[in-house]
């Protein structure tokens, strides 16, 4: 079986909304376009999805911010800027930690 290779791109912090309305925010440092995080709670999330929801599930990712050249650390900060920003009142985690 051939390796698939997946290309990386800038750091970014998203944001992911899912079909109950559920929001995850996360942080992802190597820009991969298929990472949709690791929130601690995805069953929590998985149980509150109605069975309609189950069978036609749509999931959405944005891109808050992103950086070509900004350091690890740098990303992480933006950590503390983005939360006056991103409404996390209903939000199912935070950004990864350090």
């Amino acid at each position: 079986m051939a390796e698939i290779e997946i290309a990386t791109g800038p750091k970014v912090h998203f944001k992911i909304t899912y079909a109950n309305r559920k929001i995850y925010v996360g942080l992802d440092l190597t820009g991969t376009a298929m990472y949709f995080g690791s929130s601690s709670i995805k069953s929590e999330i998985a149980a509150d999805l109605t069975s309609q929801q189950r069978r036609d599930l749509t999931i959405r990712k944005q891109i808050i911010w992103e950086s070509t050249d900004a350091t690890d650390a740098e990303a992480r900060a933006m950590e503390v800027r983005l939360s006056g920003e991103v409404d996390l009142s209903t939000a199912t985690g935070k950004p990864c930690p350090p």
